[in-house]
């Protein structure tokens, strides 16, 4: 599962900000193209399963950074 958040509106402010949720990583890269189109600034974290206990990180391979 994936978490976009949305953290600016945009270069017309017409992009509601918040979190984004996503079970596919082919859902997620289209979200993410989206929302760079759009010029938003955005966070993207990956839930994932790490020895028996379930976190969000931030090490993912979708897009270059951790804030864009």
């Amino acid at each position: 599962m994936y978490k976009i958040n949305v953290k600016s509106a945009g270069n017309y402010g017409n992009v509601a900000l918040g979190a984004r949720y996503t079970f596919s990583k082919r859902n997620a890269e289209k979200s993410i193209k989206l929302f760079l189109e759009h010029e938003c600034e955005i966070e993207v974290t990956k839930f994932l399963n790490c020895g028996g206990l379930w976190c969000w990180s931030e090490d993912h391979d979708l897009y270059g950074g951790l804030n864009y």
